[in-house]
């Protein structure tokens, strides 16, 4: 009788878990979700500062000369103040992680990042050559560092495909009721916050005291809310364990 008491009690106990552990599935699903889709925002929020800060750098560094005619073109008939003026007060751009791994593929591909690749759209002259000075800005960066850039882009793919695999070894484990998930789950969202947060830095840091200042990097609350949940997530799983754990040792006593 008590055989058969311990047997019912660990029948109920494994029929209890599943809905568990496909409830840390969902969970884990949704940080992949928000963490991969999170967006760190290239924000401007002066882009009449930037516009004037753009146009003073390209008169004294570009070399093309129909750029720089383009230019005094513009400020002597007076259309340069008047669509720096029509310009949005504050601009933004967002990249995923996603988006991020797709920008670094086409790099490989063509050798350089185009304004596509960036969605950057213009509607004046002054836009166009904005967005022409932004890109050639970052390609120039680029190019400066391009051995690092190569290293850095294989590293950024390569880490990109396996913190995912991390994900779904986590899933596996969850589905299979092992405290260990937590694990892979946490070393996963730790490394995609810790890679926008070096976005973020390294991009605040590249443009401080250039005539680029007005842009700064910012992340969505939604990747500080993906790496809460998998924080949640994981204490709530160990704490879930134990107690399985103990239950099961009440049951064979």
């Amino acid at each position: 009788m008590i055989a058969y008491q311990k047997r019912v009690v660990e029948m109920i106990n494994k029929v209890i878990s599943w809905p568990v552990r496909l409830l840390a599935v969902i969970a884990t699903a949704l940080v992949v979700y928000l963490m991969t889709t999170g967006l760190a925002v290239v924000k401007v929020n002066q882009t009449h500062q930037l516009a004037e800060n753009v146009i003073k750098e390209v008169k004294h560094s570009t070399h093309s000369d129909t750029l720089k005619l383009g230019i005094e073109v513009m400020e002597a008939t007076g259309v340069e103040r008047a669509y720096i003026a029509s310009l949005p007060k504050q601009v933004s751009l967002g990249f995923s992680l996603g988006d991020l791994y797709r920008l670094s593929v086409r790099y490989d591909q063509n050798g350089r990042i185009s304004q596509q690749d960036l969605g950057l759209t213009h509607r004046n002259n002054l836009q166009r050559i904005l967005n022409q000075v932004l890109v050639l800005e970052l390609n120039r960066s680029i190019e400066n560092y391009r051995s690092t850039t190569y290293h850095a882009l294989n590293a950024y793919r390569y880490s990109f495909v396996f913190l995912l695999v991390l994900y779904l070894l986590a899933i596996v484990l969850f589905l299979l009721g092992r405290k260990i998930a937590v694990l892979p789950l946490l070393l996963a969202t730790g490394g995609y916050f810790s890679a926008l947060f070096y976005f973020q830095m390294s991009f605040n840091q590249s443009v401080h005291h250039t005539f680029l200042q007005p842009m700064q990097v910012f992340l969505q609350p939604q990747v500080y809310l993906s790496l809460s949940l998998s924080v949640i997530l994981g204490v709530s799983w160990i704490s879930w364990c134990y107690s399985q754990q103990k239950r099961l040792l009440r049951s064979k006593q």
